[in-house]
């Protein structure tokens, strides 16, 4: 049971399924260039089991969620798309299906105090939602949008509604030849690319949804349907699922490789501006090349999750991917064949000249967020970031998910790192712990957020979700309120049974002053009654205002945006 305040004072996930054209036509210049980096590292036979059903009767226009039925599933090949009902070792929200592709409305328990300017907001999350053909990799799953909009009503009832995005994977997974980042390689008749299931990406009256590679799609914001033909025109096939955004300027930033030819394996890496289309019929985002530079090795798959930006500069932890040995794992899609390689290699443009160096840090370690960069004084940048190893993406495998996991051997303490961007002589990050000492050095956090107020600025607070007991969570069950600046847990949430996802942060006005003036919205799952809720927090006292269930499953996803009722959306970071 969830307990609420009685105050009112108050989200890797990679499917590179894009870059099957590599594999297919490129390998073998891969394996020339890297054979000596073969990996020897092996995994454990998968367990069988099946995944859990979330399907139920909903063929209303706008059911109640404590009503008479909930939301179902309505894909067009049923039968491909069922997940039976076995139980599983791993928490319930995961390989779960899910649709809502009726409005259902979903009243606040009793108890529940929501912040009555609250009203009329839009939240917005994209999911793995759909698990065909006995997927058993969690970020392969079918990307859904959900959109959640807080009542008029003093924000009392969230009217909740989802949409598979209409790739050709959704249309006809049959006919697929589909190669994940877990899952496949299928056999069929047509190459299926695109699954953008991360990130979404608020620009210009448009959304997109972003993944890490070129392969993003775009859905209509009021109702969620797939915008036909819509994608990003750009020479590379990989991008950031966490573009690098300037809210003040209206302008948002790329790192992508950009290789002379058609290679996954290059030395050239690119800074590119998005620039979205609105005249019809062009659907497309447009892409600038702004800056281009060698690095010393040439990498394979380069990419970089979560770019960051400062009011001078783009900044960009490089990462990429090293062959491993495809008869020593028991691996599906591409995680059979490569693995993330931890680096130390990091790109900064200038934003006034575009010009753009490479810097190094000591710690070696994958990227998997980083979510505000701001200058210093005397003009260096901090860079705060999630680090992980290069055996994360294997978590979301099933037979992962089912084991104990070992969480020391997929993250890293947290870090705050320095580029000393005030001096061009100075090509050397300096890394140190984020968190100070104790318990707190080592816990394992990610999904983090704040107030988008304070982007680009320096700022006192952190919210993300975290391990509670690394010796006995199954998976991330506790809420955390970070104090950046004494460099520890300022206040926590947790409640038995309850798992959660990523909290996002609406502020209540636009203007810096108070940095906890506003609410976070999450989704959480109660593995106990087996049902999701719709969950609005109090920043300053890390507790519950309100719930609303929604008497199904939302399947574990990475990310959320918020919009305001004037149409002001705030993007992820």
């Amino acid at each position: 049971m969830v307990r609420m305040s009685s105050s009112s004072s108050c989200a890797c996930s990679w499917t590179w399924v894009a870059l099957l054209a590599y594999l297919f036509h490129h390998v073998h210049v891969v394996a020339e260039a890297s054979s000596s980096s073969l990996s020897s590292s092996s995994d454990s036979e998968p367990f069988h089991h099946n995944t859990k059903n979330n399907s139920s009767g909903n063929n209303g226009s706008a059911v109640d969620a404590d009503g008479g039925g909930g939301p179902h599933h309505q894909h067009r090949r049923r039968a491909l798309l069922a997940t039976s009902g076995s139980q599983h070792a791993h928490v319930g929200y995961f390989l779960r299906d899910f649709s809502a592709e009726n409005p259902v409305r979903a009243p606040a328990a009793t108890g529940s105090n929501p912040p009555a300017w609250l009203a009329g907001v839009s939240h917005y999350r994209v999911l793995p939602a759909v698990f065909p053909g006995g997927m058993k990799y969690h970020f392969d799953g079918l990307a859904t949008a959900l959109k959640l909009t807080m009542a008029e009503d003093n924000a009392n009832a969230v009217e909740f509604v989802s949409k598979t995005y209409a790739s050709d994977a959704a249309k006809d997974f049959a006919r697929c030849l589909f190669f994940g980042t877990g899952f496949g390689p299928t056999l069929g008749t047509q190459i299926c690319f695109t699954n953008p299931g991360v990130n979404l990406l608020p620009i210009e009256g448009q959304m997109w949804l972003t993944i890490d590679t070129s392969s993003w799609g775009r859905v209509d914001p009021a109702t969620l349907e797939t915008v036909a033909g819509a994608k990003v025109d750009v020479g590379s096939l990989v991008l950031n699922a966490h573009p690098a955004c300037d809210r003040r300027t209206n302008e948002c930033f790329v790192q992508h490789p950009c290789p002379r030819s058609t290679s996954p394996l290059s030395d050239q890496v690119c800074f590119s501006l998005l620039i979205p289309q609105h005249d019809a019929p062009n659907a497309n985002m447009a892409t600038r090349e702004l800056a281009r530079v060698s690095l010393s090795e040439s990498e394979i798959i380069q990419h970089s999750h979560s770019p960051c930006i400062t009011e001078n500069w783009v900044v960009s932890k490089v990462d990429s991917f090293e062959i491993r040995n495809p008869l020593l794992n028991a691996n599906g899609g591409l995680l059979r064949f490569l693995n993330q390689r931890e680096g130390g290699v990091w790109l900064a443009m200038n934003r006034r000249t575009n010009a753009t160096r490479v810097l190094r840090s000591k710690e070696k370690f994958v990227e998997n967020h980083i979510w505000n960069c701001y200058e210093s004084v005397d003009g260096d940048v901090l860079a705060e970031a999630v680090a992980t190893t290069s055996s994360y993406l294997d978590t979301y495998f099933e037979r992962s998910l089912d084991a104990n996991i070992d969480w020391s051997l997929i993250f890293r303490p947290a870090l705050r790192c320095v580029l000393p961007l005030s001096d061009e002589g100075d090509d050397e990050v300096s890394c140190k712990h984020m968190l100070k000492g104790g318990q707190g050095e080592d816990m394992v956090w990610d999904y983090p957020t704040f107030n988008p107020v304070y982007k680009m600025r320096d700022y006192q607070w952190v919210f993300a979700i975290a391990v509670g007991d690394k010796n006995t969570s199954r998976w991330f069950d506790k809420a955390v309120k970070i104090d950046r600046h004494a460099g520890s847990v300022a206040q926590s949430w947790s409640e038995p049974g309850i798992y959660l996802t990523e909290f996002d942060f609406v502020p209540r006005g636009q203007e810096v002053g108070d940095e906890l003036d506003g609410a976070l919205l999450t989704i959480l799952y109660n593995s106990t009654s087996d049902e999701s809720s719709f969950a609005v927090f109090c920043p300053r006292k890390m507790e519950p205002l309100a719930l609303y269930p929604m008497k199904s499953v939302v399947p574990f996803h990475a990310h959320g945006v918020s919009c305001l009722v004037d149409g002001t959306c705030f993007t992820n970071p």
